[in-house]
């Protein structure tokens, strides 16, 4: 049987779960023609509402090879999810911390 074991999150300027203000603003940035997008960022605020999820503040390359470094769990897969993250760090912050 497969489920989650845990997730972890980081952002170099969290927002805690997003109030009704938030969530509306960031609905906001998703173009009026593209409603699945919008319906999919819907049902990713509602996730991280109902997950309570803590997003810590720091790098995210530095982070995640901090979290690959550490030993893996038996029974337990890594499963790594980004959203575009690298484009929006420099080569030198990227090519040492992932090696």
């Amino acid at each position: 049987m497969l489920g989650v074991a845990g997730a972890e999150t980081t952002k170099s300027t969290p927002w805690k779960n997003p109030a009704a203000t938030t969530r509306e603003r960031l609905l906001n940035f998703v173009s009026a023609d593209q409603p699945k997008r919008a319906a999919c960022l819907e049902q990713a605020l509602l996730i991280a509402q109902r997950q309570s999820l803590q997003v810590e503040r720091a790098i995210a390359v530095s982070w995640l090879a901090e979290r690959l470094a550490a030993p893996q769990q038996a029974g337990v897969c890594r499963v790594l999810f980004h959203s575009m993250m690298l484009q929006y760090y420099s080569q030198p912050i990227v090519r040492p911390s992932l090696r």
